[in-house]
């Protein structure tokens, strides 16, 4: 497609300045208008005024003090169907997984081969709904007593009452749900959050989880999370 044929808006989520700055000019020499957001921070900022663009590309890891590329993608998706694109620095399945569940349409591996990132963004572009035809996610219905809102991120109990989740509370619920038998290893949950391979002894996940069965009591859901021994976490009924 010749590029002034294109004039989509895309919207480039990289931390690594002198990548993303590489990767936006050679976006823009393919037709699009490519705005660069330097940060996981910065692009709640500009989700907050009400830009939507055509496309979203994300970089999986931002930096531990940032939001996760998961972590965005599922605050877009929340808002709407734009086709979020992400970008990691592994091709491990548990990266994978935890990509396609938090709704990114696609996958690649850094650094990409221009030609490639086209053509994935083409086709995630014909996929996409007309514009304006967007629906915000539905609320998941997590037993009959508790809802988990997408938008809001955040647990609804019986009485209405919200409480709010971390980002981090989110996407272990959500590898939880997404799982066949809503069990996921401690390790493999560690790099679908951070994006890297857990230190000797870190705790986080266990971390994690422990807030996250204090917010399940407290909404008075029937489910828990448990600890499987020498493996990780499962969502059970209590």
């Amino acid at each position: 497609m010749a590029a002034e044929a294109k004039h989509q808006h895309v919207a480039l989520v990289e931390d690594e300045v002198v990548y993303g700055r590489v990767l936006q000019h050679q976006l823009r020499r393919l037709g699009y208008l490519c705005h660069l957001i330097p940060s996981g921070t910065a692009l709640l900022d500009y989700l907050a005024t009400g830009q939507r663009p055509d496309l979203f590309i994300l970089d999986y890891f931002l930096g531990l003090a940032e939001p996760t590329g998961l972590a965005l993608c599922r605050r877009i998706r929340a808002l709407g169907d734009t086709p979020v694109i992400m970008l990691t620095g592994n091709e491990a399945v548990d990266t994978l997984v935890a990509c396609l569940n938090a709704g990114a349409d696609q996958y690649l591996v850094k650094p990409c081969d221009i030609r490639e990132l086209d053509a994935r963004i083409l086709a995630a572009l014909r996929r996409a709904r007309p514009k304006g035809q967007d629906a915000p996610a539905a609320p998941t219905v997590l037993d009959d007593r508790v809802e988990l809102d997408w938008r809001g991120q955040c647990l609804r109990g019986p009485d209405g009452r919200d409480l709010r989740l971390t980002d981090k509370e989110m996407a272990l619920l959500e590898l939880l749900l997404g799982s066949a038998d809503r069990q996921v290893d401690r390790a493999a949950a560690f790099h679908a959050l951070y994006g890297f391979e857990p230190p000797p002894q870190n705790r986080s996940i266990d971390v994690i989880a422990s807030r996250l069965r204090r917010k399940l009591a407290a909404i008075e859901s029937r489910h828990t999370i448990r600890a499987t021994r020498g493996q990780g976490y499962r969502l059970s009924p209590r």
